[in-house]
């Protein structure tokens, strides 16, 4: 069964082998799904030449995906607004280049460290002692891969999904959820499992995405620092 990837604004049409349809499937038989697609798009990562200008285009991207989420700019009298990003593992998207945007445009960030089961949180580029998630506006999430309606396949520890879970959604107040990843890691679907938590946008290299439905009210401001 191929395995559809999305082809999104100015990039090829794309194709790759074996993903499965649309669905709930039994818990054990998407865990298993889930395990042998994420095999795959790992190997398939290892193959790839990731072009020199990938960073600053992805920095493009994340900056339109916050700008357009009303949350940049900082206005110059307001305290700095805190963020969670991640610092990127070797075949992740370039993520430093963000990240530096970001302590730019007046934000206080914060990146992951793994404690057991759970993240601990330390802000960024300083270091210090590792707390649990501090209110934040935005959540910079890497991924495997992500489907266009807002899926997300992580590498298969759960702590982004047990930390999502724990949070409110975009439009009910809660942290903007987006994924940073590669273009070619955007899928048209992805086996789901009712703990998987989703994202609300999409930042790639090309274009970020907007999952239908992920629309906050005006009236809700960003979380502001204490």
């Amino acid at each position: 069964m191929p395995l559809h990837r999305v082809a999104l604004p100015d990039s090829p049409d794309m194709a790759h082998p074996a993903s499965p349809p649309p669905g709930q499937p039994a818990t054990d038989a998407v865990a298993a799904t889930k395990s042998a697609l994420r095999r795959t798009l790992l190997a398939d990562r290892r193959r790839r030449v990731r072009p020199d200008r990938a960073a600053a285009e992805l920095t493009t991207s994340v900056l339109a995906v916050l700008t357009g989420a009303g949350l940049l700019p900082v206005a110059p009298a307001r305290p700095p607004l805190p963020m969670a990003s991640f610092i990127p593992l070797p075949d992740e998207p370039p993520m430093a280049a963000v990240n530096s945007a970001l302590l730019a445009h007046g934000v206080l960030l914060f990146t992951p460290v793994t404690a057991g089961e759970d993240l601990r949180w330390q802000p960024w580029p300083a270091g210090g002692t590792a707390v649990p998630l501090p209110p934040v506006a935005a959540l910079l999430i890497p991924a495997v891969a992500v489907s266009r309606g807002g899926d997300r396949l992580g590498r298969g520890g759960g702590h982004y999904d047990r930390l999502l879970a724990g949070l409110p959604r975009w439009q009910d107040g809660g942290p903007l959820r987006c994924a940073c990843v590669d273009q070619w890691d955007v899928l048209a679907h992805l086996p789901r499992a009712a703990h998987d938590q989703p994202v609300d946008v999409i930042a790639t290299e090309r274009a970020p995405h907007w999952v239908a439905g992920s629309v906050r009210p005006v009236s809700s401001p960003p979380p502001q620092p204490e």
